[in-house]
């Protein structure tokens, strides 16, 4: 598994697995804000310090967001917010 480090926690708070990440922000974005949207800040932002993730990682996430919503159908909420991430 690939620990990266992505966004501006220090020390070992800093580091995850990438597929950790990833399925932290599937199982947030599941769980829709108050009215119709889903939540998709865990795909894009540390949810620890607040800030947005950073080369590599940035990237790794924004694939990962699209290839999960991808197939869904075009007026798909999730699918819409994902493919203006």
């Amino acid at each position: 598994k690939t620990i990266v480090r992505g966004c501006a926690c220090r020390g070992t708070a800093g580091l995850a697995h990438l597929s950790c990440m990833i399925g932290r922000a599937l199982e947030a974005s599941q769980k829709p804000l108050a009215g119709t949207f889903p939540d998709f800040r865990e795909w894009t932002t540390c949810s620890d310090c607040g800030s947005n993730y950073r080369g590599s990682v940035q990237l790794a996430m924004c694939w990962a967001l699209w290839e999960t919503f991808v197939d869904r159908p075009q007026s798909d909420v999730y699918r819409c917010k994902a493919m203006h991430h």
